[in-house]
């Protein structure tokens, strides 16, 4: 007998049969689910889990005056940091800036993880945070919908 739940994956709500976490089904509409991967069969159990366990979050960061050429200086190591997460936990982020787009106003960016204290984790030693360059930084709870 088979279960149904339907989650959300990264793009699309996905309906996922299963009997259980080892062994499951994704149903697509298609006749067959001969066509899936290995791969991608992970990926939408991680995804599906992550749905299912994951809390989202909003981090809203407003940018000091006057930072830009600093922030300048220091955005290839945020940038990668934050690549460390783009793939697993990181839904959107971008960087806001004036409406001529020179002058760096802050960041926002949503992210899913297990809780509110591994989000804290992640940001620990973020470039950005760690350097100051932030005036101030809200973090909200975020849903999708």
């Amino acid at each position: 007998m088979f279960s149904a739940l339907w989650a959300f994956s990264r793009h699309a709500l996905v309906p996922f049969l299963f009997r259980d976490f080892s062994q499951f089904i994704i149903d697509t509409g298609k006749s067959s689910t001969h066509g899936f991967s290995q791969l991608s069969r992970r990926h939408c159990l991680h995804s599906f889990i992550r749905a299912v366990t994951a809390h989202g979050f909003f981090f809203h960061g407003i940018g000091k005056p006057g930072i830009t050429a600093f922030r300048n200086t220091i955005v290839a190591a945020h940038r990668a940091h934050l690549q460390q997460r783009d793939a697993s936990n990181c839904l959107s982020r971008g960087y806001l800036t004036d409406a001529g787009g020179r002058v760096w106003l802050g960041s926002a960016m949503v992210y899913e993880f297990e809780s509110r204290a591994a989000l804290d984790d992640f940001f620990r030693d973020e470039p950005y945070c760690t350097n100051g360059i932030y005036q101030k930084i809200d973090i909200y709870d975020w849903q999708r919908g």
